[in-house]
């Protein structure tokens, strides 16, 4: 543990000598050294970056019941990284690691409502493939629609998300200026703008067009 904090005084050589401070201590049984040796895997602290050599020692770790080792192994089956991406095996850990700390609550449910976010927008684009693919097919070689798959749109998207966002907030503001122009034109339809009912604390109150 000197070794990591850097309190050894040693030079840049001292990630590497707590790496393997921590794999005897892990040979040794010590809790705790696996998800460390992990980290340092992980992150290329001491040596090479080895996301295999991290997933070894996460999965370690977390049949020793370490939260955070869960917690790491759901990030990497979330992202890909070292592990084939699997958003329900990502959920799971996640899962698994709040029901064995309560430290990891609030972080696993930050994580998971992304997770799920994500996992809807993939069901989501599968559904609309599945619907262009069935609809170029019917209508394609008669009248030459050909919708593109989300391999083609999807990063279009991505590329444009800032544009299309400016574009639906302007569609939006248009839309409530023209209600709030309708509104105030009627009320002065009626000959007299008190006869509107004004909302107060969200209830209608008719006090307030009565006549002064």
């Amino acid at each position: 543990h000197i070794y990591d904090e850097g309190g050894s005084g040693m030079t840049a050589d001292s990630k590497r000598k707590a790496l393997a401070a921590y794999e005897i201590s892990a040979q040794q049984g010590a809790v705790g050294a696996d998800l460390k040796i992990g980290d340092f895997y992980y992150y290329g602290m001491g040596t090479e970056v080895n996301y295999r050599k991290a997933v070894t020692h996460y999965r370690a770790a977390s049949e020793a019941r370490s939260a955070q080792a869960m917690f790491n192994l759901a990030y990497m089956h979330e992202h890909g990284i070292g592990l084939p991406q699997d958003l329900h095996l990502a959920k799971r850990f996640y899962d698994m690691a709040a029901e064995t700390s309560q430290d990891a609550v609030w972080p696993v449910a930050l994580c998971r409502t992304r997770l799920l976010v994500e996992m809807a927008l993939d069901d989501a684009i599968e559904r609309v493939d599945q619907l262009s693919l069935q609809l170029s097919t019917k209508y394609g070689p008669k009248y030459g629609l050909w919708l593109p798959p989300s391999t083609v749109w999807v990063p279009w998207l991505a590329e444009q998300w800032d544009l299309i966002l400016i574009a639906v907030m302007a569609a939006s503001y248009r839309s409530s200026s023209s209600f709030e122009t309708a509104f105030l034109q009627a009320g002065h339809l009626q000959g007299d703008e008190d006869c509107l009912n004004f909302c107060v604390d969200g209830k209608w109150n008719p006090s307030l067009t009565q006549k002064k």
